[in-house]
């Protein structure tokens, strides 16, 4: 059975469990990419990201448009 919050929900309920979550940026940007990184990686792209004003995220987006 699916729940939401420990709670029991129907088939009618179970509609929600589709729609919860972030919405993409857009229809092209779909997918979730995972990546592990150093402490002292993770603090140097929050320091770019920082500078520029951009989230994690973007920053990395940009970076890979940049590069490849």
């Amino acid at each position: 059975m699916n729940t939401i919050n420990d709670q029991p929900v129907n088939e009618d309920d179970s509609s929600m469990l589709n729609s919860r979550g972030r919405k993409p940026r857009d229809e092209d940007a779909a997918k979730v990419v995972s990546i592990r990184l150093s402490p002292s990686e993770l603090a140097d792209l929050d320091r770019y990201a920082a500078a520029h004003g951009w989230t994690r995220s973007r920053a990395i987006r940009e970076a890979l448009m940049n590069t490849i």
